[in-house]
């Protein structure tokens, strides 16, 4: 057998031999390579040979590199030799040991093989056998017993002996508390072949005892099983009736605060409905007298039953001439005059003029008027509000007020109908946009898909005519792009 140092010498040696042959076949390979290249630089350059030069470092540069590789690769792959070649020889050193371990053990038997008596009976050798089988002397019984079959191979005895010592039992009615059936063993199937009548009884009767207590655990493992899936399925249907009673009890739960949130509701309702009620008996009850009293600074103006008007104090600017007035039924006093509002719906005002305030002869279909400072304020039937006088501050801008006052039926219904044609052209609006997105984007996919089949198209003519593929400049060494720009390799 060769040493490591001889094999470690072949190795290199090998490896030597190796690298020559991939330095051939790099220069073979390249040179063919360059050929094509210098041509095709020709070409393309006529007589300027830079870039074939550059070209031919280039091709140099990577055959050295891939030598290289090699070469450093050599001390692991050494390395690698080292630890296999050792690997080796301890797994050698302990086969041989192992094998002189069996050749001593072996001769030992033999040894004491021959030292049993050559004339003893069959009958006198199985019996010894069995006493160094009470002792657990597995070896000696074994030889034995071997001895006893060399003189009569059909002495079932024997094989019975044999049978203890492989299932290592001290005595043949052991046999009959074994865990596993002794049919399937080789030397109880000898056995009962050679064995008489009365003797083969016996051991089946063994056999059947086994069977019967492999049966029998058999059943109390069944029994075993099906009393802990009894007690498994019990826990199981425990665990569910726990559960459902979890959720009785939660949905119970949900149930009670729910009663006790609707009881609370209603209780709110109610009591918001009894409010809202008596406010309205209120309002009933006093709405009849509004309106029909005001004082401002300096003067006081009341409402009678038969709609005529009375008035007291300052009176230096006619804000309490109102004798004249009939059929009113709400009055307003502001700084300096007066306003009423009459049955058919106009409005009468007296007193101080001097910003507009009483401009109020044209007003129509009024229900309520107020009197400001220097204004005069009025709400018409359709919820709309007009105002004449002083307007320093505003206060009279009120021309875009709608719904004023309490909703009557005709305006709910018309405000109803507006908000379901404004929800309506909303909704057309929003489908318009949304139809106008996806014939966008329609054309946006259509668009992206034609310029990509265009480039694939383009780059299939380029990859061709031997181009680069990606922008259709020249390929050098390696079918790398020349541009600078692009520069990939194709």
């Amino acid at each position: 057998m060769p040493t490591i140092t001889e094999e470690i010498a072949s190795e290199i040696a090998r490896l030597n031999n190796e690298l020559n042959r991939k330095r051939a076949e790099h220069k073979s390979r390249f040179d063919r390579v360059w050929q094509d290249r210098y041509n095709q630089n020709l070409a393309i350059y006529g007589s300027d040979r830079a870039s074939s030069e550059a070209s031919y470092a280039v091709k140099n540069d990577y055959m050295l590199s891939q030598l290289q590789e090699d070469i450093n690769s050599l001390p692991r792959k050494i390395e690698h030799l080292c630890e296999r070649k050792k690997s080796l020889e301890n797994s050698e050193k302990q086969a041989k040991q192992q094998q002189q371990a069996a050749q001593a053990e072996q001769q030992r038997r033999a040894e004491f093989k021959q030292s049993i008596n050559p004339g003893a009976s069959a009958e006198s050798l199985t019996k010894r056998g069995y006493i160094f089988l009470e002792d657990s002397e597995w070896e000696k019984a074994t030889a034995y017993f071997d001895n006893a079959l060399d003189i009569n191979p059909e002495y079932a005895q024997a094989y019975v002996g044999l049978l203890c010592v492989e299932l290592k039992i001290t005595s043949e009615e052991e046999l009959a508390s074994q865990k596993k059936l002794l049919t399937d063993d080789p030397n109880f199937k000898k056995t009962m072949r050679f064995a008489d009548e009365n003797y083969r009884i016996k051991l089946e009767q063994y056999d059947t005892a086994i069977k019967e207590r492999i049966a029998e655990q058999q059943q109390l493992e069944q029994e075993r099983r099906a009393e802990q899936e009894r007690i498994a399925e019990e826990k199981r249907q425990k665990e569910e009736q726990e559960r459902k009673e979890r959720e009785r009890q939660e949905q119970e739960r949900r149930a009670e605060q729910e009663r006790i949130a609707e009881q609370k509701r209603k209780e709110e309702q109610e009591r918001h409905e009894k409010q809202m009620q008596d406010c309205k008996k209120i309002r009933e009850r006093i709405a009849k007298y509004q309106g029909c009293i005001f004082a401002d600074y300096f003067h006081t103006v009341g409402l009678k039953a038969d709609g005529t008007v009375v008035a007291v104090g300052y009176n230096e600017d006619g804000r309490c001439n109102v004798q004249d007035w009939r059929d009113v039924i709400a009055v307003s006093a502001g700084y300096y005059h007066t306003v009423g509002l009459k049955a058919n719906g106009t409005v009468v005002a007296t007193g101080n003029n001097s910003h507009g305030e009483c401009n109020v002869q044209d007003w129509r279909d009024v229900v309520a008027v107020s009197a400001g400072g220097s204004y005069t304020v009025g709400l018409k039937a359709d919820g709309t509000v007009i105002a004449v006088g002083f307007n320093y501050y505003g206060q009279c801008n009120i021309q875009d007020w709608r719904d004023i006052g309490p909703s009557t039926e005709e305006r709910r219904l018309k405000r109803a109908k507006e908000d379901e044609e404004q929800f309506r052209r909303e909704n057309e609006q929003r489908r318009e946009a949304q139809e106008r997105e996806r014939r966008e984007d329609e054309q946006r996919r259509q668009a992206h898909e034609e310029e990509h089949r265009r480039k694939e198209e383009q780059s299939k003519l380029w990859a061709s005519q031997g181009l680069c593929r990606y922008c259709g400049n020249g390929l050098g060494l390696f079918k790398k792009c020349k541009s600078p720009i692009c520069g990939k390799k194709n």
